[in-house]
């Protein structure tokens, strides 16, 4: 009688075992929610914000000091009607070649149009074609992002990207 309480007892906690190694391991997303900072469930070392391709330079705090953008996800597109949305490395290809004409409305004519711009209080701006990115120097306190495109020519901007700052 022993024996079949013990193997009831003994599936229940191999199942609650099994069920909470399951949801630890079942990646969460942050949020969907304008700005941030959103810390991922086991990424304490990350701070993720959230940048809108229809507002100018947003600025974020920074809650200690972080080396490099460890991930970006989402897209955006500095015309959503006539362009696909693209990831941080800004529009490439065909669709460079038909933005050129309008090349005056980028904000910075170092990057392609809808590259993620990231800058510091104190003076850079560069671009962020990529996850796993180095920055020019640790940053705290202070993170400006923005897409690249000029302000005069944001509102048929659409989308946006969530961007991680790791140290």
């Amino acid at each position: 009688m022993k024996l079949p309480k013990l193997l009831t007892i003994a599936s229940f906690v191999s199942t609650l075992a099994i069920s909470s190694i399951i949801g630890v391991s079942k990646p969460k997303e942050a949020e969907a929610q304008p700005g941030g900072p959103y810390t991922l469930p086991g990424r304490q070392q990350q701070a993720c914000y959230e940048v809108d391709s229809r507002k100018g330079w947003q600025s974020f705090t920074l809650q200690g000091q972080f080396t490099r953008v460890v991930s970006i996800s989402g897209s955006w597109s500095v015309d959503d009607k006539n362009y696909i949305r693209i990831g941080a490395e800004g529009h490439s290809g065909e669709a460079a070649k038909r933005l050129e004409p309008y090349n005056q409305y980028k904000y910075t004519q170092n990057y392609e149009f809808g590259v993620l711009l990231v800058g510091i209080p104190r003076g850079w701006v560069t671009g962020v074609p990529r996850p796993n990115w180095p920055l020019p120097e640790a940053v705290s306190q202070t993170v400006m992002l923005r897409i690249n495109d000029a302000d005069n020519a944001l509102a048929d901007n659409a989308g946006s990207l969530l961007v991680c700052f790791g140290r």
